[in-house]
């Protein structure tokens, strides 16, 4: 009679676990986690022993439920053959679905950290060894471990875990208790349960020490019966079980889990996050990464700490936000660094923040940071781990979906898991651009013309588009909002690019941020508004001329008892005139009629315009939006085809609500949480007159930059994309002025000063000190030359880790060459090659020969794994990059 002895690394119970088995008259023998795990097809039942496998690294036993070794012993488990599981081999049990036993072994249960209650209040918690009682508390012969005991006969065993509570449904626990599985309970020296600490030990649910599956041949327990003689009925009556009977009942249990949703986090009011991340590799991290990949999903996972601060009303939160940071105590800056600014959009990536239910760990930070080191004005700590997954090409929806099946970042039955999506706060890169906006441009070539937004530029057979930071509404301009440009402009290009499939477009390149390159096409007069809800506040907006009494608008007749906000039962098409002074509202016939557009291209555009706008729909419904209005543009190009042009679904054509919200704010007759312009047009309604007032009042700063916002956060949800702003250096009003002013071929200098290619490489340089600046300024001058898009930073690799720690994680996922300057004692280059996978390339400074020949070595020694190209010549790094881009 066999038993293998499963071992995984970490566990550390094997001794004690051997003689036990070999006392109770059956052959144990070791068998390792890396063995041949078919083998164990061989063993007459199997001992999953205590310690703490693969380092309890994500959650304990959650590695080790996920090994072959796992999936082997359950099918045995199925013939009837003993299992047990003690300690850490209990958590394993659990993880693995063994116990309870649901169908297709579904997770029903979780193992939760101690938590020593008396009198309702929490006296203890984390790790605790001592002795307990525990009473059988179901017939002997109802499993094979209790054959050798009477219903009611305790036995003393010692206990040594962190995380022994047991945490069940209570639908679950009343099925389990009425087939008879709550097979040991904790209880006093008199047989007694009563659930206060001592006799409760963890604040386990219903004093449960081990549990059982529904056949009887699987045990999850956290005492040690393999540590004293006491424990010694268990393991005879799992040889007599052998012998004698091995029971087969493969009904699951009815209980069916709850399909567990992921919620959004949203923080509390008055609070303050913190975000760190390990300076050291996190093995954590390498385990789960790996332990998924074996299953078959091949994801990038990252790990990070989350802390949630909850601040007391009428508090200056800021100051004692600063308190609790220089204490120390939430994080260890000699082992972590703080996240500033944390992205986690992005179409290929998402964030899962998992938070403990019982926040032991945050509620302890909060007492001490309350009486023993006297911060007051906390109100509560959470503590969190923010787990991001990425992949490269598969859906990220469908390896997320895989993710959660195997429970490897969280058990819903002690944790809860939100969607992480908060936006970065670019706040203050926003209040230094207010005064630099770009609202008008002087480019001294092609025929000029001013639109709302766009400056553009006439060729013979091209355009160029410059779109400003002009905020425009009621056929005025109402502000300048620093980065709308390069928000509408990229934003369409992103369309542009998705929608091609549907009518190709006139863009030919995106040579800068601001700026595009089109066809030259004959414009139709016509703007195509499409509608899929009845809002707005605009002379030609639905709900204003539906408030009228119109009920046929734009040819479109409308029911009565419409309401505002309300969903067309099928989107419309409202048509309005392009007018340089006013737009008009126009029926199709009319279109037709004044000879704006024939019958067959009304017909034909009005349907690509439907179809434009339900991909539009189906794109931002798949990120959480609703797009609620756009408008489109046509025109025709010198072969007679019909283009998009101008824009498409940017802030500015396009009204965009958040979907999450809409029903419940909508049933409440309350306005939608919108991703628009809308509250500065509001604003200005309030305020003034805006159609008929010759001067407006400017618009409140705090709305500028909050509209600035929405711009960058509607561009990161709709591309996935991370917002780039100019680095550095931001971007002067007298920016294109200067760029393409008297020159002879604009256009082609245009790109020439940066184009756009495919790779969007760009150079990093990452220099030791502001000394080095002369010397960077040769590179630069060379990779201007090259057009090669270029950063720069300062930070030295013996003074500020942390801040190149912080450059990496900005660049990780960008295709970027870093460039390195720094001379005597150069660790500069080793560090960033050593913790990057980009390449980095060395540039030293030097003096003079002698100072070269004294310093090189620093730069040329690198240890093994730590890849860095050395170039002495400034214009030859240039060089080298521009090969790499054109390898790319």
């Amino acid at each position: 009679m066999k038993i293998a002895i499963i071992q995984f690394p970490g566990n550390n119970c094997e001794s004690e676990s051997i003689r036990a088995v070999r006392n109770a008259q059956m052959n144990a023998e070791e068998f390792l986690w890396n063995q041949d795990y078919q083998k164990l097809k061989n063993y007459d039942g199997y001992f999953i022993v205590g310690g703490f496998s693969y380092e309890d690294r994500s959650r304990a036993g959650i590695i080790a439920s996920l090994d072959p070794i796992m999936k082997i012993i359950t099918d045995e488990s199925k013939k009837g053959k003993p299992v047990l599981g003690v300690c850490n081999g209990a958590q394993i049990l659990v993880e693995s679905g063994l116990v309870p036993g649901l169908k297709n072994n579904e997770v029903g249960m979780a193992l939760d950290s101690n938590k020593q209650i008396q009198n309702e209040r929490i006296v203890g918690v984390g790790f605790y060894n001592n002795w307990v009682n525990i009473k059988l508390d179901i017939p002997s012969k109802r499993s094979a471990f209790s054959r050798h005991m009477a219903q009611g006969d305790f036995i003393r065993l010692p206990i040594a875990h962190g995380e022994g509570r047991f945490v069940i449904p209570e639908r679950l626990l009343e099925e389990m208790k009425l087939n008879h599985m709550t097979i040991f309970r904790y209880c006093d020296n008199e047989g007694k349960t009563e659930s206060q600490f001592p006799t409760n030990p963890n604040g386990t649910v219903y004093n449960l020490a081990a549990v059982i599956n529904k056949n009887g041949n699987i045990m999850a327990m956290m005492p040690h019966p393999e540590r004293t003689p006491m424990g010694q009925p268990i393991f005879t009556s799992m040889r007599e079980y052998i012998e004698k009977e091995k029971s087969i009942n493969l009904t699951p249990l009815t209980y069916t889990p709850n399909q567990y949703k992921l919620n959004k986090y949203k923080p509390k009011e008055n609070s303050k996050e913190i975000i760190t991340k390990l300076i050291i590799t996190d093995n954590v991290v390498s385990t789960v990464q790996n332990t998924l990949r074996q299953t078959g999903i091949n994801a990038n996972i990252e790990r990070y700490t989350h802390w949630e601060i909850n601040f007391d009303d009428n508090i200056n939160k800021d100051e004692i936000y600063k308190q609790i940071t220089e204490t120390g105590e939430l994080y260890n800056s000699n082992k972590e660094y703080v996240i500033e600014n944390f992205n986690a959009i992005g179409t290929k990536q998402i964030c899962l923040l998992v938070n403990n239910n019982d926040d032991i760990i945050g509620e302890y930070k909060k007492e001490t940071l309350d009486h023993r080191l006297n911060i007051k004005g906390i109100k509560n700590i959470n503590k969190g781990t923010l787990w991001k997954i990425s992949v490269e090409n598969d859906s990220i929806d469908t390896q997320l979906q895989q993710i959660l099946k195997t429970h490897i970042l969280f058990n819903q039955y002690s944790q809860n898991c939100y969607i992480y999506n908060k936006h970065m706060d670019y706040t203050d890169k926003i209040k230094n651009q207010l005064n630099k906006c770009i609202t008008q441009t002087t480019f001294n070539a092609g025929k000029k013309r001013i639109g709302k937004v766009r400056d553009s530029y006439e060729f013979d057979d091209k355009m160029i588009l410059i779109t400003t930071d002009r905020q425009s509404a009621f056929d005025k301009v109402l502000a300048a909002i620093p980065f709308k440009g390069q928000v509408l402009n990229q934003t369409s290009a992103w369309w542009f690019k998705k929608t091609a499939h549907i009518i190709p477009n006139h863009v030919l390149q995106i040579p800068k941020p601001n700026v595009t390159i089109a066809k030259k096409c004959t414009v139709f007069p016509v703007e195509f508004v499409v509608r899929g809800y009845i809002t707005g506040t605009t002379d030609t907006s639905a709900w204003i001329n539906y408030e009228k009494g119109v009920r046929n608008f734009c040819g479109n007749l409308l029911p009565d008892g419409l309401v505002k906000n309300q969903k067309f039962f099928t989107p419309i098409v409202t048509p309005t005139t392009k007018d340089d002074n006013h737009d008009s509202s126009i029926t199709p016939k009319e279109i037709v009629e004044k000879g704006l557009m024939t019958q067959a291209e009304w017909d034909y555009v009005s349907k690509k315009s439907l179809e434009l706008f339900a991909f539009g729909q189906k794109i931002s419904a798949e990120h959480g939006l609703i797009l609620v209005d756009t408008k489109y543009e046509f025109g025709k190009d010198k072969d007679g085809n019909i283009l998009l042009i101008d824009e498409i679904h940017t802030p500015d054509s396009s009204r965009y609500w958040i979907a999450e919200s809409y029903a419940e704010r909508f049933a409440k007759g309350q306005e939608p949480e919108n991703i628009d312009k809308e509250f500065l047009r509001i604003w200005f309604k309030n305020n003034c007159d805006p159609y008929n007032d010759a001067e407006l009042p400017k618009a409140p700063e705090e709305l500028v930059i909050e509209l600035s916002k929405r711009y960058i956060k509607l561009y990161e949800m709709i591309t996935g994309e991370k917002f780039q702003f100019p680095e550095d250096k931001l971007v002067e009003n007298t920016a294109i002025k200067t760029e393409v002013k008297n020159e002879e071929k604009p256009i082609e200098k245009l790109q020439y000063l940066q184009p756009t290619g495919t790779t969007k490489i760009k150079a990093v340089l990452i220099l030791g000190s502001t000394k080095d600046e002369d010397h960077a300024q040769k590179i630069t001058q060379a990779l201007s030359e090259q057009s090669i898009t270029y950063v720069q930073h300062v930070a030295s690799a013996h003074k500020e880790a942390t801040k190149l720690l912080e450059l990496l994680e900005k660049y990780q996922d960008e295709k970027v060459v870093y460039i390195t300057i720094a001379g005597r004692s150069n660790a500069l280059s080793g560090f960033m090659a050593g913790n990057s996978n980009k390449p980095v390339i060395a540039c030293p400074p030097f003096k003079d020969k002698m100072d070269m020949l004294v310093n090189i070595h620093s730069t040329l020694q690198m240890p093994s794994h730590v890849p860095v190209m050395t170039i002495l010549e400034p214009g030859n790094v240039a060089l080298a990059i521009k090969r790499i881009i054109d390898l790319a």
